[in-house]
């Protein structure tokens, strides 16, 4: 196993322990394929503690694999979310993995998108699906 795979099976650990969820196999598999440094932007990054956003001293992508705010867009206060509750709300929703063919929407979908491995379809503000 390669030095980032090793990180992300360990923070996809530590997310899914943190949110109540470490027997959700396809949620942990979610977070441990989900390269976090295809969706901050270049490092080195800014990150949220303790009130106050501290940069991180390198670009490696290591010290993104921790349950961290990371700036987007920080003289906008604009960030990637808590992984921990990004983990706490996928649990919730108890997401059934069905054939794609089974999700036939009375009309095309407004917006398709891939997230984190699921695959998520709009067709209204109230008719979403993920796959």
């Amino acid at each position: 196993m390669e030095r980032l795979e090793a990180h992300r099976h360990f923070y996809a650990d530590l997310i899914t322990t943190a949110a109540g969820a470490a027997k959700n196999e396809r949620l942990k598999a979610a977070f441990a394929s989900t390269p976090r440094e295809h969706f901050v932007g270049a490092g080195p990054w800014k990150v949220f503690a303790g009130g106050y956003y501290v940069e991180t001293p390198t670009d490696d992508p290591a010290f993104l694999y921790q349950d961290v705010v990371v700036a987007l867009a920080f003289e906008l206060r604009i960030n990637n979310g808590q992984p921990v509750l990004h983990a706490i709300n996928l649990a919730a929703l108890d997401v059934k993995q069905v054939p794609f063919s089974h999700f036939q929407p009375t009309t095309q979908p407004t917006k398709s998108m891939s997230y984190m491995n699921f695959r998520v379809l709009w067709q209204s503000p109230r008719s979403c699906m993920l796959l």
